[in-house]
């Protein structure tokens, strides 16, 4: 091994990596709230709610049709990396991605033959020709989904930022200009169109990319050992594809279909609307995207050390650091749920408000499930998560058969109950590996406890001042609350503050 390939996830790489993540993703989050923001009030409420369907099928499709491409490449990219063998990691990832492109291609290819029949499946009839005009778009985003996780599995944030970047200040843009010349709303036809120059853009710079800093890396190291052989890709790889296609089934993507053939595409819409503001909490605020940066440390981690005990307090703290963010979102949409979503949405969407609730209980059991996830990963156990997917499936047949009674939100509730059974499943398994996950119920306590507290305090001020005014005072309010009453019972052990601050410039996590 190197000196350069046992820095390859050092704590000095991981804070530049930081460093990356905190400038690319600011940019990113104003973006992609931007975008969010313009769309929905861009196109006609049926036809966001169509393409909310359509979003839907893109998440399914693109993890079904993976076939054990994206376990393999999250698993095998850091070891091969960690261990200084450059051209194999080239090798690997090259035919990785001949892979991935193909089963891309072959799963739109279904969309462009069968279009009038999948878009009656999908419960958006008559929609035919935008259904097969995104297969373009399934292919392209697909693949540059696709490249996100390489930069991710070799640390490289400022890439991973760049790509994205790159995707959604074009779709802006597109979207931008099409409503200056539209005149009332946007064409769904129209806007796909622009999706599809985005996601194209956005995959052949990182291809690019990718391509120059393998060869770099190939040159500067050199080794061919250590490749993993095509069994033991195969025996990890394809149960963890086989979870990720089951738990497609029990997902958030599946209930926004259910929606669309249920209750109609409006209303599909309004949860559609929900969950892509739900989704800038999961996806732009900087704790809880660390996920996607620590795969290739957990694995790394595991290489090197071996030590049950201290991935389970890494994965401990991520658990908790993704918790501190998630719980005071939760309860503020619990006391201004329908005010955010009407101000937000521009009043399209105000019926959102306990759709916005729900998401942040969902993020909160599928944060748990991601960090259950990375240990499963370092420890090369794909079984576990199989298992707790099955065991999730329980939560969406108890969903469909609350509908009935409770309309929309039984599914919504189903959705929690799924990631809870998932956890339950999953940390059984694990413990044949000797890895305990246990819960630090303490400190999730206190969270939720000054969470509630804070919301609270914010609820006169949501009521007395009308839209944006009560939203941006209230949400002000809270947080204060949250952070100081937070900081005065420190949910955070010694330990974990620690550990923290080690990869900060400056030691200014105090929780």
């Amino acid at each position: 091994m190197t000196q350069a390939s046992a820095g390859a996830y050092s704590t000095q790489r991981v804070r530049r990596s930081l460093l990356h993540f905190a400038i690319g993703k600011s940019a990113t989050a104003v973006l992609g709230a931007a975008l969010l923001l313009v769309l929905v009030r861009a196109l006609d409420r049926n036809d966001y709610g169509i393409y909310v369907a359509l979003l839907a099928a893109f998440e399914i499709v693109n993890m079904v049709s993976n076939t054990g491409v994206l376990p393999a490449l999250m698993r095998y990219t850091p070891e091969l990396r960690s261990r200084g063998q450059g051209r194999a990691l080239q090798t690997t990832i090259g035919g990785l991605s001949i892979w991935r492109l193909a089963s891309l291609v072959i799963a739109a290819a279904a969309l462009v033959l069968f279009p009038g029949p999948i878009a009656e499946l999908m419960g958006v009839p008559g929609q035919a020709t935008v259904v097969a005009l995104y297969a373009a778009v399934i292919v392209a985003e697909g693949f540059a989904r696709y490249t996100d996780l390489i930069f991710e599995s070799l640390l490289m944030q400022g890439a991973t930022q760049v790509s994205v970047l790159l995707r959604t200040g074009i779709r802006l843009g597109g979207l931008a200009l099409l409503w200056h010349a539209a005149a009332d709303k946007v064409a769904l036809v129209d806007w796909v169109k622009v999706e599809i120059a985005a996601s194209g853009a956005g995959s052949l710079a990182a291809a690019v990319m990718i391509w120059r800093h393998l060869g770099q890396l190939a040159a500067a190291e050199p080794g061919t050992e250590g490749k993993p052989d095509r069994a033991r890709v195969l025996r990890y790889a394809l149960p963890s594809w086989l979870a990720q296609s089951v738990y497609q089934m029990q997902g958030p993507e599946v209930v926004k279909l259910l929606l669309v053939r249920l209750a109609g595409a409006v209303e599909a819409g309004a949860f559609g609307f929900a969950t892509a503001i739900g989704g800038i909490v999961q996806r732009y605020l900087p704790m809880v995207l660390l996920i996607g940066m620590l795969r290739p440390i957990f694995v790394a981690q595991r290489t090197r050390h071996d030590d049950p005990a201290r991935l389970v307090a890494l994965a401990n703290l991520i658990l908790k650091l993704n918790v501190f963010v998630i719980a005071p979102a939760t309860t503020f949409f619990a006391v201004g749920g329908n005010t955010v979503a009407s101000t937000l949405s521009g009043g399209a969407f105000p019926e959102a408000g306990p759709y916005l609730v729900a998401f942040g209980f969902l993020l909160a059991g599928q944060t748990l499930n991601l960090v259950l996830g990375l240990l499963a990963l370092a420890v090369e156990d794909s079984r576990s998560v199989l298992v707790g997917t099955i065991w999730g499936l329980g939560g969406i047949v108890a969903g469909l058969v609350g509908y009935r009674v409770a309309g929309p939100l039984a599914l919504c509730a189903g959705l929690v109950l799924s990631e809870l059974l998932r956890g339950f499943g999953c940390s059984r398994v694990l413990r044949g590996h000797g890895i305990v996950f246990s819960f630090d119920w303490p400190g999730h306590a206190k969270l939720w406890a000054f969470a509630g507290i804070s919301a609270l305090c914010a609820l006169p001020v949501v009521t007395a001042l009308p839209g944006k005014p009560g939203v941006l005072a209230g949400l002000a309010l809270a947080a204060v609350v949250y952070l100081v009453g937070t900081r005065i019972v420190r949910p955070f052990s010694q330990f974990e503050r620690d550990t923290i601050n080690r990869a900060l410039p400056k030691p200014l996590f105090t929780w």
